[in-house]
């Protein structure tokens, strides 16, 4: 009987958990960045819609041999107070050129990844994905960035195996 009222006390606490917890990292954001891969430049914008919930866009260009465009829905969910475990859902249209051949690809993608704040200014993470295009390939990368104030972050990451090649970015991050 003693351990049925605690199994009880124990099942009532967890209804009254909140229906989602609140992150400790912003997804309202503009980007820019510029590309190692093609001398691309790019931008990025996300706003949330719900405390764990966001829509997402981004675009990359070098104006003369590269484009890439993704687009969607992302989940973030708390997994600790320092740590955030992230989902993408998007649809990706890239187009570059490889000597002579004009090539494309589009498609779904998935990535799912985690952050998290090492110091507090310091947040670094990484994802695991795929690419449903022509290529149907599994991509991956990392991130650092650093947090200078609540409003500006300077960052760097290295994506492997998007459509059009490894890459590094280094961009600046303007949260509202």
């Amino acid at each position: 009987m003693k351990k049925m009222a605690l199994a009880l006390c124990a099942a009532s606490s967890l209804l009254s958990l909140p229906s989602h917890a609140e992150s400790n990292f912003n997804y309202n954001y503009l980007g820019f960045r510029v590309g190692s891969e093609h001398g691309s430049l790019g931008v990025n914008i996300s706003q949330a819609f719900h405390p764990n919930a966001y829509f997402f866009a981004e675009g990359d260009f070098d104006f003369e041999e590269y484009t890439n465009v993704n687009a969607g829905v992302g989940f973030n969910a708390p997994i600790g107070m320092w740590t955030d475990f992230y989902g993408r859902l998007s649809w990706r249209y890239s187009d570059w050129k490889e000597g002579s051949r004009d090539l494309d690809d589009n498609g779904a993608e998935f990535k799912v990844g985690v952050r998290q704040w090492i110091t507090q200014q310091l947040e670094v993470g990484g994802f695991v994905g795929i690419f449903s295009g022509d290529s149907n390939d599994g991509i991956f990368g990392g991130h650092v960035n650093f947090h200078a104030t609540e409003l500006i972050s300077l960052g760097a990451s290295y994506h492997v195996n998007e459509p059009a090649g490894d890459t590094f970015w280094f961009d600046v991050r303007f949260n509202f």
